[in-house]
């Protein structure tokens, strides 16, 4: 995948993520309540080839990573783990063009349907996930801790 601009910013690209954005992306999802947490070895884990296969992207400019995606392919499906934009990035196009971005890789690699889950009050994410297309087809009650929640699960 070659490096695209971002939505309506204008210094902003998406580009396959590389070992090195570990730091930078470990560093965006703490402070993301809404992410899916993982460990540092997790993130680091993105880059063996393994099935089923990981792939991670970020969006950066010249002052560094801004947002990241991770999506999990396996077989003609395709899951995505992780999405986050940092705070004064968001409401700028870039998490629209990190989600298009992810269905796109995910679709040069074969999948059929891409799926997500969401936190029930994550009105943001579900509104974008919903503008980009996906539909609402499931729900997990009580499947987020902290506070507990149920998580929303949509397919595209």
């Amino acid at each position: 995948m070659s490096a695209t601009r971002a939505g309506q910013s204008n210094s902003v690209f998406i580009r396959p993520a590389l070992i090195k954005d570990v730091p930078a992306i470990l560093k965006i999802e703490r402070v993301a309540e809404t992410a899916t947490h993982w460990t540092e070895g997790k993130y680091l884990g993105i880059f063996e080839q393994q099935t089923p296969r990981r792939i991670a992207l970020v969006a950066e400019d010249e002052s560094g990573v801004h947002g990241f995606g991770v999506i999990q392919l396996l077989h003609q499906e395709c899951e995505i783990e992780n999405l986050v934009v940092v705070s004064g990035m968001r409401r700028q196009g870039v998490g629209n063009q990190l989600l298009c971005s992810l269905i796109e890789v995910a679709r040069n690699h074969g999948a059929a349907a891409v799926f997500l889950e969401v936190r029930d009050a994550n009105e943001a994410a579900r509104a974008l996930y919903n503008r980009v297309g996906f539909s609402e087809c499931g729900r997990r009650k009580g499947y987020y801790h902290s506070p507990e929640e149920d998580a929303i699960l949509y397919r595209l």
